[in-house]
């Protein structure tokens, strides 16, 4: 996409990886993140769906110790993070700030103790900000699951989307995932 100032940009045409929300998944080794400082951006295109997970890693089964990101469709978009068997959930998008066919980006991160979540609506202008105070530890797991999320013994609540971009790190530049 050539980025003209003052022009808009269409994403037809880009490279993305479309999911139907029906066994499609990519699975990768824990990225071992959620000890210290943690870095995930996601930009995708919202689709039709029910309470689906964009993404989780960590251990959602044994061990509770997992982040995720999902579509409650059309309530919005949230993450949830359990370090402990105690899962808490924010909104990044709530239900008006996100639609079908929205192309969205979310940054969500910790540095030290301040976990902050960033989401930019591009195709409805629209940005929203969270942070929180938030040292728990949810790594320990084996799965990075794109596209539903693992109980241990597989994937399910497959999402329904297209992926154009997914990067997980210690920081924007030190990814081990991009």
């Amino acid at each position: 996409i050539n980025n003209i100032k003052g022009t808009d940009a269409n994403f037809t045409g880009t490279n993305a990886l479309s999911f139907d929300g029906s066994n499609d998944s990519i699975s990768a080794n824990n990225t071992g993140l959620g000890a210290g400082n943690f870095y995930y951006q996601i930009i995708f295109k919202v689709q039709t769906g029910g309470g689906d997970y964009i993404f989780a890693d960590g251990d959602t089964a044994t061990n509770n110790r997992w982040l995720g990101l999902q579509l409650k469709h059309p309530s919005g978009l949230s993450f949830s993070l359990d370090g402990d068997g105690t899962k808490t959930t924010e909104t990044i998008f709530s239900e008006g700030q996100i639609a079908d066919n929205d192309i969205v980006r979310v940054t969500i991160k910790r540095e030290g103790s301040t976990l902050t979540a960033e989401g930019h609506n591009f195709t409805q202008n629209g940005t929203t900000n969270h942070a929180e105070t938030n040292s728990r530890d949810f790594s320990g797991g084996n799965t990075l699951t794109i596209g539903g999320i693992s109980d241990g013994s597989g994937i399910f609540s497959f999402a329904e989307f297209e992926i154009f971009s997914f990067k997980a790190g210690t920081s924007e530049t030190d990814l081990v995932v991009n």
